[in-house]
């Protein structure tokens, strides 16, 4: 499908690009340029709810050579520490759908026995536990109010549910729904699963039950239709203010690192200024895991 094929034109920068693509396809060269020039009129004078013009770029997507626009739409984070909060809901959704991979077997997906609802449930329960215990960044449309990503933090000696705080927060409850054979997976051999990933990196890094003194971040989502239009990076930019603030002194701050179990997201981190620190490849018996990739960020400013 061609990029233009389903061109809305309720707003200014799809008007503009529907009046390129009518003027390059349009075999009627007596109605083509009136029309062409009516519609660009139109986007000149159109504004957004801001009131700014929109700001388009082009930008080429190294896979496939697309030429894709950019747009540059009115949006802010805001760090959400109710759990109970609606919008924390969508966003754990959104977080959800972007991961779900039961083929690669990541450990939640395997924990959900590849079942896509137990999945989004998981996710709702990391993301209110994130809320009430770590830090959890939520992406907002200012136009439409809409959650359009999210971005969970944890700062150094904290992790994912790791105390009972979070754990409170739904992922008690989670577990008690499970049926009894994933209620063991998490229970019993996810616990020891991660001491043994724990135990590969100490011996990659010399570090002690796998922690590095740095910042994490996980459950990394943008919506689809947001994709490749700055708000990742601004999501990443809320949790780089954070460590910031936390540490002011940039000789004593510590950086922040992911995970990454696909060439794509390699290649997505690095373009937001990640580093490869170390690639990890599981061999446990009772699970087959995907190698993943440890990266890092120095925050800087």
């Amino acid at each position: 499908m061609d990029i233009y094929d389903s061109v809305s034109l309720d707003k200014p920068w799809n008007l503009a690009r529907f009046a390129h693509e009518y003027s390059a396809s349009s075999t009627s060269t007596l109605h083509r340029k009136p029309a062409r020039d009516t519609i660009l009129q139109l986007a000149r004078n159109s504004r957004d709810m801001s009131g700014r013009r929109p700001n388009t770029t082009r930008r080429t997507q190294d896979d496939d050579k697309v030429i894709i626009l950019e747009l540059k739409s009115p949006i802010h984070v805001d760090r959400f520490t109710q759990p109970n909060d609606s919008r924390v809901k969508v966003a754990a959704e959104i977080a959800a759908d972007a991961l779900f991979d039961p083929v690669r077997g990541i450990i939640s997906c395997l924990g959900c026995s590849g079942d896509q609802e137990i999945f989004k449930k998981l996710h709702l329960a990391l993301a209110r536990g994130t809320a009430k215990g770590a830090h959890l960044f939520i992406a907002i449309d200012d136009r439409t109010g809409h959650v359009i990503g999210t971005i969970s933090a944890y700062a150094p000696g904290t992790s994912i549910m790791g105390h009972d705080e979070q754990q409170g927060e739904g992922f008690a409850d989670f577990l008690k729904e499970l049926p009894p054979n994933l209620r063991f997976f998490w229970e019993v051999t996810a616990p020891n699963i991660l001491a043994g990933l724990d135990s590969l990196i100490d011996k990659k890094l010399g570090t002690t039950g796998g922690k590095l003194p740095a910042w994490a971040v996980n459950s990394f989502a943008v919506k689809p239709d947001w994709r490749l239009k700055k708000v990742g990076k601004t999501l990443l930019k809320a949790v780089e203010d954070e460590v910031r603030r936390d540490e002011p002194d940039p000789t004593k701050r510590m950086p922040i690192l992911c995970e990454a179990s696909n060439k794509t997201n390699i290649k997505i981190a690095k373009a937001l200024g990640f580093d490869e620190l170390i690639t990890v490849k599981p061999e446990f018996p009772q699970v087959l895991l995907p190698e993943f990739t440890i990266l890092r960020k120095n925050v800087s400013g």
